[in-house]
């Protein structure tokens, strides 16, 4: 007897769990040559006679094989019978694929690294052992060349302490200052230039207690703050972090942490308790653990929490778990007391994870739903079974990577299958869709996709091809469509995107604070939205600017101490405020009017954080109810003279176990039913109830999910995802396209309508009725300018300073206006006059953004609104609403509605609509619909 464990076996000496064992086979040398997990999956091992383990075969059957160098230092390992290249690779010279072969120097350090596509690394050393350069060897470069890519640069003190790398093949500086201690005192990335720096404090234990975040603006024309950001920390005895406050430059935001004997966290409190004078508890989240630490519920502050319509009560939302006795979570109950359970094998993997119970309205069937997973030895995913029984297969290559996916369709039997190939070190090479579909890439020897090909086969064969070129910092400097437009980048010494040319030469600027944070855009005209920051990286304000550097117009924002927007004020200086719970939830909306009036709009919700309710600034709320599976189940509507009961204003929908709405049931009994496939998509949908009948509407899917057939039109589609044809009813159209996915020709029963593109950009429109053909011209900014017409007629659009059209005129050939109009905006981009064949009108708005009046010609009409955005008055017709919002009375006319809210009569017109609620006749009028009509 030699004393090793032949089988360890972990059993439930409480409780009804299964045992689990692992049983292991030795040589006689007392090396493992088999280990048999607890559901039967078996990893053998082979040794040489140095006790090296020479093989490894893993449960699936894949064999890796290891060998060394004379001194027992790891040489290659390869992969053996190797199968998986894609058709078309090169063949390896053995039955192997070597994954990775090593060379070592002769102190016995990594000298090289050749991976599994023949890339080779390098390592480099100083005297001392400390590495000195990783250089990848033999790069290619975009036009064939090759050069020696250096990967890393380390550089060091007189201690070993790392103080300068150099990465990216020299793009990228980072500068280290360690402290006596070796511990990092400052990182400044691009020393001596953007100088981002990061600064670090440290307790007499070794914790962190201060950094600091500092550095240069890149690619700002205004001059930025330099004060840096900040936060503190403070600890216990045992290491714990008690406190972290990041400091805006006045008051500290604090989150302050507690934790039990064990070192387990037990509290979590947010700033706003954390404030003199607040409630603690009223922001604080606790957190409960068993005996074997483990997390077995959580508590959060107290909440005012509404369900259904009731009036809200004080709860304190709290989550609960359960596990089994090899700490595998099994049970999970929400904040409502709905219970998720999850069951696994013996290897501890999920096989069945199970919804709460549900019981759709008005049936009586209770449904638990479940998803079912099953695996092979290596512990991948091999199927998944949807609780509708519909079942998603994965099969995997020898480097456990998905060979392909083979989902449902139309049923569970009409099989979708998508396949992938990839090169040896596990980039996509290619993916080939149901309908045959096929997309390849390849990479450079950094592993940066170079080219992106789309195969075609209808209308014809192409092969349209995407290439991309990357800086030594693995930026995207350049992309070239299959039409050959090209989009140039440009970025900084540390990454970030500072400039854009798209393929017309229209430029774009970026420019980015010490922080990396976005804070200018500027378009190729030099407009420019300018963002400023706080200290704590929170949005303060956005600002647009003319080409000159002047201010325009900005909107200013202010938060609460745990960053919600608790204010916005536009640029005409209103100022519209928010609040928020302790959960962070908004509770309540308040937008001005006026100087004197403000509107309310308020909102609840229940204890696992559902919308419960909204109520308008008129006072009145819509309910919405969940159901155990947290899906919406209910819609009820505020109640009118006309529908006062529940039933008259209460939608209701059903799903069925995967979560698809199969069923609403509308006010007055009218309902829709819906049909999904096994890939879930709706095939069928039908009404009843209505006062109108319903024409049914059908869907039919290709294997790729798109819509091949709506009721009697019939779709086609190209392998880019592009429609090339309908048919039907309706009439006959195809569509042809560019390289690049642009429309170029639409052909249909009023003729064929072609479009012609200049580097990627619309360049004319040939009419297919008339055969007339507009020709755009654009401004520096990219937008449309000029649309000549033939024959020297032109229609001539001029932008103001925030790219808005402020000019619209078009002239005969002999360059005279014919007709002009001209747009003037305020700085909330309303419309504020517009003048036309000489004739301007003058807008004014409320606060809110509302038309408060109309001037033309010296005559003003005044419009009036309520609370909840109905207009009530144009001059001097006046109009009334229930509180469903829909118009009652207007100017003499009343209005009536069915409980569902369609209009069902104006006046003594009468009206009907479908149980879809589309309009199916009107006086004097009838109206029919297809299948894409919703």
């Amino acid at each position: 007897m030699d004393g090793d464990p032949t089988r360890v076996e972990v059993s439930d000496v409480v409780g009804g769990d299964p045992s689990r064992a692992m049983t292991t086979d030795y040589d006689e040398h007392d090396r493992p040559i088999r280990v048999t997990d607890a559901v039967g999956d078996e990893t053998g091992y082979g040794y040489d006679q140095f006790g090296n383990v020479t093989s490894e075969t893993d449960p699936n059957g894949n064999r890796y094989d290891y060998a060394y160098t004379a001194r027992n230092s790891l040489a290659e390992v390869r992969l053996r019978n190797w199968h998986s290249d894609p058709p078309g690779a090169p063949a390896t010279p053995n039955d192997y694929l070597v994954l990775h072969a090593y060379s070592y120097d002769f102190a016995g350090r990594l000298a090289s690294d050749t991976d599994a596509m023949g890339r080779r690394i390098e390592y480099q050393y100083y005297g001392d052992g400390l590495k000195h350069q990783v250089v990848l060897k033999g790069f290619h470069n975009a036009d064939g060349s090759t050069k020696d890519y250096v990967l890393e640069d380390d550089s060091y003190d007189a201690a070993g302490n790392l103080i300068k790398q150099v990465t990216d093949n020299g793009a990228t500086v980072t500068q280290h200052t360690p402290d006596l201690n070796g511990r990092p005192v400052s990182t400044v990335v691009d020393p001596g230039g953007l100088n981002r720096t990061t600064t670090f404090r440290y307790d007499a234990n070794g914790n962190v207690t201060h950094t600091e975040v500092s550095g240069k603006a890149s690619n700002v024309p205004w001059i930025m703050p330099a004060t840096p950001s900040t936060v503190d920390y403070t600890y216990d005895d045992a290491g714990d972090v008690l406190t972290e406050a990041v400091t805006d430059g006045a008051t500290p935001r604090t989150t302050s942490y507690t934790y039990d004997r064990r070192g387990l966290q037990t509290s979590v409190t947010d700033p706003r308790g954390n404030v003199s004078g607040a409630t603690k508890a009223a922001f604080t989240t606790t957190m409960a653990y068993d005996e074997l630490g483990r997390q077995t519920g959580s508590s959060g502050p107290s909440l005012a929490v509404e369900s259904g319509g009731s009036p809200a009560v004080q709860l304190a939302p709290a989550r609960k778990t359960g596990y089994d006795t090899y700490d595998d979570q099994v049970e999970l109950a929400d904040e409502l007391g709905n219970v998720s359970r999850a069951a696994y094998d013996n290897a501890g993997r999920m096989t069945t994870q199970t919804a709460p119970a549900y019981q759709a309205p008005g049936t009586s069937q209770v449904i638990t739903p479940a998803t079912r997973y099953a695996y092979d030895g290596n512990g991948n995913v091999t199927s998944i079974t949807d609780p509708r029984g519909n079942v998603t297969s994965t099969t995997y290559d020898q480097l456990d990577r998905a060979a392909t996916v083979d989902a449902p369709s139309a049923t569970n039997d009409v099989r979708a299958v998508t396949a992938y190939t990839y090169s040896r070190t596990g980039k996509v090479l290619s993916t080939v869709d149901a309908t045959g579909a096929r997309t390849e890439a390849t990479y450079d020897d950094l592993d940066r996709q170079v080219s992106g090909t789309a195969v075609e086969r209808r209308p014809a064969s192409a092969a349209y091809t995407t290439s991309m070129r990357y800086d030594d910092q693995g930026n995207l400097v350049r992309v070239v469509s299959p039409t050959g437009a090209s989009t140039l980048n440009g970025y900084d010494t540390v990454g970030e995107l500072t400039s854009t040319t798209d393929p017309s030469g229209i430029p774009a600027q970026y420019g980015y604070d010490y922080a990396g944070r976005q804070v200018r855009s500027t378009d190729g005209l030099g407009r420019t939205t300018q963002t400023s920051y706080d200290l704590l990286g929170q949005t303060v304000a956005v600002a647009s600017l003319k080409a000159d550097g002047t201010t325009l117009r900005t909107t200013k924002y202010g938060h609460d101490l745990v960053g919600n927007v608790t204010s916005v004020t536009d640029p005409l200086q209103a100022t519209t405020t928010y609040s928020y719970d302790a959960a962070s939830q908004l509770v309540s909306q308040v937008e001005p009017v006026d100087a004197k009036t403000t509107i309310t709009s308020s909102f609840g919700y229940d204890a696992a954080g559902n919308a419960t309710r909204f109520t308008d600034g008129r006072g009145n709320a819509t309910i919405t109810t969940y159901n155990s599976l947290g899906l919406p189940e209910s819609t009820i509507d505020p109640a009118t003279a006309a529908q006062p009961n529940a039933a008259d204003r209460t939608w209701t929908t059903g799903y069925d176990a995967n979560g698809n709405a199969v069923r609403t049931t509308s006010p007055g009994n009218v309902v829709q039913q819906q049909t999904f496939d096994a890939a879930n998509r709706v095939t069928d949908a039908t009404g009843s109830g209505a006062e109108a009948a319903t024409t049914p509407r059908h869907l039919g899917y290709d294997l790729a999910g798109h819509v091949v057939a709506a009721g009697g039109d019939t779709y086609a589609y190209n392998d880019r995802d592009e429609l090339l044809s309908s048919n039907g009813p309706g009439g006959t159209a195809s569509f042809g396209y560019d390289g690049d996915g642009n429309q170029t020709v639409r052909t249909d029963a009023a003729g064929t309508t072609a479009y012609g593109y200049v580097k990627a950009r619309l360049d004319s429109v040939t009419d297919g009725l008339t055969g007339t053909k507009e020709q755009l011209g654009y401004d520096g900014a990219g937008q449309v300018k000029t649309v000549g017409y033939g024959a020297g007629r032109t229609r001539t659009y001029g932008y103001d300073d925030f790219g808005r059209v402020s000019s619209d005129v078009l002239a005969n050939s002999a360059a005279q206006p014919v007709a002009s109009t001209t747009y003037h905006y305020d700085v909330n981009d309303q419309l504020s006059d517009k003048t036309e064949l000489g004739v301007t009108t003058g807008y004014t708005y409320d606060q809110s953004g509302r038309l408060t009046s109309d001037t033309t010609n010296g005559v003003t009409t005044s419009y009036g609104w309520d609370a909840a955005g109905n207009r009530t008055k144009a001059g001097n017709a006046t109009a009334t609403y229930d509180e469903r919002n829909r118009l009652l009375t207007a100017g003499g006319t009343s209005y009536a509605y069915t409980a569902r809210g369609t209009l069902a009569s104006n006046g003594t017109a009468q009206y009907s609509y479908d149980a879809f609620d589309r309009l199916t006749a009107a006086p004097g009028q009838s109206y029919s619909y297809d299948s894409l009509d919703p």
